[in-house]
């Protein structure tokens, strides 16, 4: 296993439950793959934008021919997607409120 990517999302902080418990799957993981790179991603310091017109725009068209906008769009969705694909396990921590998860 190379990389693992964990998903924070809930508000709680270091008091989250979900996210106490995530860690302690990455900490777990970690210990039988020494190696593994880990990426964390936390929605609630860090939310990634809604889709827009820029983006949908934008992912059809050759970088020299996008707006400033669409190139924004783009680079954003970039980085999200590099750190998605090489990951072996990807583990997502959200909360339950209220029966359902949480919006992030």
């Amino acid at each position: 296993m190379k990389n693992i990517l964990l998903v924070l999302g809930s508000p709680g902080g270091r008091a989250s439950y979900s996210n106490h418990i995530a860690r302690r799957i990455v900490d777990d993981l970690k210990a039988r793959h020494p190696a593994a790179a880990v990426v964390v991603r936390n929605l609630t310091k860090d939310l990634p934008p809604v889709l827009t017109e820029a983006f949908a725009n934008g992912r059809v068209l050759a970088g020299d021919k996008r707006s400033a906008s669409e190139g924004l769009a783009i680079a954003v969705s970039d980085v999200l997607v590099g750190e998605l694909l090489p990951a072996a396990v990807v583990l997502l921590a959200a909360p339950m409120h209220n029966f359902g998860t949480s919006a992030f």
